[in-house]
């Protein structure tokens, strides 16, 4: 009975030859640009065959790593792509977000302008940005991020925090504070 490596060998070897007169012409025009790519990341490999040779181990995890870092980077990147080509439905554009209309409230008058009701699923109500108290802006900011001034809008020291409580398995650590 054939192991799996040994059967995923087989398949490959055949995808392979059955794909070698498609991939040749291919390879034939990118061999210039992968050899100006292979000599300018020398250094780079040499040095890792030397490391994986002396320290075996510690190479196959760490390749591991990078390999499942490549893996999850290729992913996202699939999934942004696709988004942008409207694989998951159309994206809207710039003038359609800045026409949102929100379900507001119904409300019923009397025709001498007294209000009778109100009816919605959520009671919503649009107000401008200027009859916003600044304390009640300064307070939600101080709630939900209080370096929301300091960073660009992705706040790596959260999501770093984010990482470490999923890598190390802890709760609560959106309490505590790097």
């Amino acid at each position: 009975m054939s192991t799996f490596r040994e059967i995923k060998e087989k398949v490959s070897g055949f995808v392979k030859e059955m794909l070698k007169p498609v991939m040749a012409p291919v390879e034939n025009f990118f061999a210039p640009y992968k050899a100006k790519w292979d000599q300018f990341f020398y250094p780079l490999t040499h040095s890792w065959q030397v490391y994986s040779q002396r320290n075996p181990t510690e190479s196959r995890v760490i390749s591991w790593i990078f390999s499942i870092i490549k893996w999850v980077f290729g992913i996202v990147l699939l999934i942004i792509l696709l988004a942008y080509f409207g694989v998951f439905g159309s994206l809207p554009t710039s003038e359609e977000l800045k026409q949102i209309e929100t379900a507001n409230a119904s409300e019923i008058y009397t025709s001498d302008n007294v209000m009778i009701g109100k009816y919605y699923t959520e009671n919503r109500t649009t107000i401008k940005l200027d009859s916003i108290s600044p304390y009640l802006i300064t307070a939600l900011l101080a709630i939900e991020d209080k370096r929301f001034f300091e960073h660009s809008g992705i706040d790596l020291r959260s999501w770093m925090r984010v990482f470490k409580g999923i890598a190390t398995n802890t709760q609560g650590m959106e309490v505590v504070l790097l």
